[in-house]
């Protein structure tokens, strides 16, 4: 995590970049619940409705499948917002 300086605050005052924070989480665990909802209310309205666990396997396999995605791309932007002495970056931006 690099430091710079904020200019509208001065020299003295430095700002940092946090990627994960309070705020960051609770954003997850809200996207996470209204996809979850969704797909409860989805179920609700389909016909013919399908078993429990018929829709438990389905939701399994979107949830395990956009995880391997939430990672995969994770495991992509750690080396693309790497800072090089050459070429300096801000994950933040």
């Amino acid at each position: 995590m690099s430091n710079t300086i904020d200019p509208v605050l001065g020299s003295n005052e430095v700002m940092s970049c946090r990627l994960v924070g309070g705020f960051s989480i609770f954003v997850q665990v809200l996207v996470g619940t209204l996809g979850f909802s969704t797909l409860i209310i989805k179920r609700y309205f389909e016909q013919p409705r399908r078993s429990w666990l018929v829709w438990g396997f389905d939701v399994s396999k979107q949830m395990i499948s956009g995880t391997i995605m939430h990672m995969c791309n994770l495991l992509v932007s750690v080396p693309s917002g790497a800072s090089t002495a050459e070429n300096a970056t801000n994950p933040c931006a």
